[in-house]
């Protein structure tokens, strides 16, 4: 069996937090991807790669010269550490690498049908400003280097996180070759809010039937659309249990219902896929075991949406 390539920015182990009390540790959005990386390199099906940087000048294709100048510097910081991640010396040097790990992986996908970006998309990441853990819009930087490229004619993105996409809809409103389809619950008044349009289609939901309804509407937007290749935004934090997310009735089971869904649509239209890891927050007041067993929980549970995804 062909192993699925999977790509891993390089130096993603070395963007840390600090604590209050001064200790170092790694918010969610960075342990994740460092777990899936792991438990993908123990998995036969899976091939890892990890990428270091490349032309740094590929950011500037979707963020403005000033909040890319702060992640290189530090400076102004505020700017620099907008996204909620703090600023270091390797900051930019994984920023460059996830942007190119994005690429590597989109170009797998056309190459192969199915590929892993170990890292987010960087959804929330606007234009002049980083948000919601995300310092870029990678997805949206590697959908126009391949459209630009003329690698593909046209991508669509299905963003299955729970959160508002605020920077890959702000990002490329009225762009006619790239469709944004997002399922949300929860939205912060700071970020960009951009309505439905040709190409952007997003919708609120509170439920499990809301949220099948809705997939159900993005897969028939998407299918009008024909895109080249599609990436899915493998969000896991509509789960009911999820500390900055949920949604009601979603559980486990129908989070394989859901994945099983996205599979089978895939299937039926042979669309080239690169799965990105989406949202995933487990509850940290509880003991230290618990808190290490539901980091475990939670990494299978990434591991087993794409494998479900891509039906192996």
């Amino acid at each position: 069996m062909e192993r699925i390539k999977a790509f891993y920015p390089s130096d993603t182990e070395k963007i840390t937090h600090v604590g209050k009390s001064g200790n170092i540790y790694s918010l969610d959005a960075i342990d994740q991807p460092v777990r899936i990386k792991e438990k993908l390199e123990a998995d036969p099906r899976f091939e890892v790669v990890s990428v270091s940087g490349q032309d740094d000048s590929i950011l500037l294709t979707s963020h403005s010269k000033d909040l890319i100048s702060s992640y290189k510097s530090g400076s102004p910081l505020e700017l620099s550490q907008s996204s909620g991640l703090l600023w270091n010396k390797d900051f930019y040097s994984w920023v460059v690498n996830k942007s190119w790990t994005t690429i590597d992986a989109v170009k797998e996908a056309i190459k192969s049908g199915k590929s892993i970006a170990i890292t987010s998309g960087g959804h929330h990441a606007e234009f002049d400003h980083g948000h919601g853990f995300g310092p870029i819009s990678n997805m949206v930087i590697a959908a126009k280097h391949l459209l630009n490229g003329k690698y593909v004619d046209r991508v669509a993105i299905l963003d299955l996180d729970v959160h508002f996409a605020n920077g890959t809809h702000s990002q490329v409103k009225g762009e006619k070759r790239i469709l944004s389809c997002d399922i949300w619950r929860y939205r912060l008044p700071k970020w960009i809010y951009t309505s439905n349009s040709k190409n952007i289609y997003h919708k609120k939901v509170e439920n499990t039937r809301d949220y099948s309804e809705t997939l159900e509407l993005m897969f028939q937007r998407i299918e009008s659309f024909k895109p080249n290749l599609l990436f899915v935004y493998n969000g896991l934090d509509p789960l009911c249990n999820d500390r900055m997310g949920g949604v009601v009735g979603f559980d486990t089971q129908y989070l394989f219902a859901r994945n099983k869904r996205v599979a089978d649509f895939v299937k039926a239209h042979k669309l080239p896929v690169c799965v990105f890891i989406g949202g995933g927050y487990i509850n940290y007041k509880q003991s230290e075991d618990k808190i290490e067993k539901s980091k475990v929980e939670l990494t299978k549970s990434f591991v087993d949406s794409i494998a479900t995804i891509f039906g192996v």
